[in-house]
């Protein structure tokens, strides 16, 4: 059970990727991870989530939303997926919007998406600019940054990864400790990992809701159920409101 010296929840504020935003997951808007938190603590899902958001993009909507809302943070629960470092975001003037960019990704499509770099500029992001060691870099400080703003108001929350393990592959980095000290980042697993292997219905491509769709790169319905058990147990152990 919750500890019962736990502040009512009053909303449960969520940001990530295409994984957080319910990508794959059968009638997401009532099954994904962010509305089954909400359930438990029934109370609102503010989902802040987009697909190919970046670690950039969770830093700043969760800045924004902490400024903009000081009179709520005391009794709202901020559930955070991080994904890959290699994304990023820069600001578009031409369009007055901030783009998500993703070098992993280069050559797919020719068509400019909507909220995204164009292609052009991510392949030459990708080929002049991108650089393994200062991704991670940027993403730990993200980290660092993003805890800072929740210590800093006393909030509650929870971190883990989606995809792209960030604590496996920045081991050694002068950030570490900083970063992965923290109780309230969860790191036994990523998310993806624990979809895995095929095979286990985590998958949305195993999902016969959608109609077998092969979309093996999002977490099905079952999976949305499974992860947040586990997460919602680990915080139950650690009791957040200590």
């Amino acid at each position: 059970m919750i500890a019962t010296s736990l502040k009512k929840i009053n909303m449960v504020v969520s940001c990530g990727c295409s994984w957080m935003d319910g990508a794959g997951c059968y009638n997401l808007l009532d099954n994904r991870l962010s509305k089954l938190f909400a359930n438990h603590f029934h109370t609102k899902d503010i989902n802040l989530s987009r697909e190919g958001g970046s670690n950039d993009r969770i830093l700043r909507k969760i800045i924004d939303w902490t400024v903009e809302n000081k009179d709520k943070l005391s009794n709202t629960f901020f559930l955070i997926g991080l994904t890959e470092p290699v994304r990023y975001e820069i600001w578009n003037d031409e369009v007055k919007k901030y783009c998500q960019g993703n070098a992993t990704i280069v050559g797919v499509g020719k068509i400019p998406r909507l909220g995204y770099v164009e292609n052009k500029f991510e392949e030459m992001y990708a080929v002049t600019y991108q650089n393994d060691n200062v991704d991670i870099d940027r993403t730990m400080r993200n980290i660092i940054s993003l805890t800072g703003v929740f210590n800093k108001y006393k909030c509650n929350y929870l971190i883990f990864d989606t995809i792209g393990d960030i604590k496996k592959i920045s081991k050694g980095h002068k950030y570490f400790d900083e970063v992965f000290n923290d109780k309230y980042f969860y790191t036994e697993q990523t998310w993806d990992e624990f979809c895995s292997p095929r095979g286990s219905g985590l998958y949305a491509a195993e999902c016969e809701l959608l109609g077998n769709e092969s979309d093996w790169g999002h977490p099905s319905m079952k999976s949305n159920k499974l992860w947040y058990e586990t997460l919602l147990r680990y915080y139950e152990d650690i009791d957040v409101s200590k």
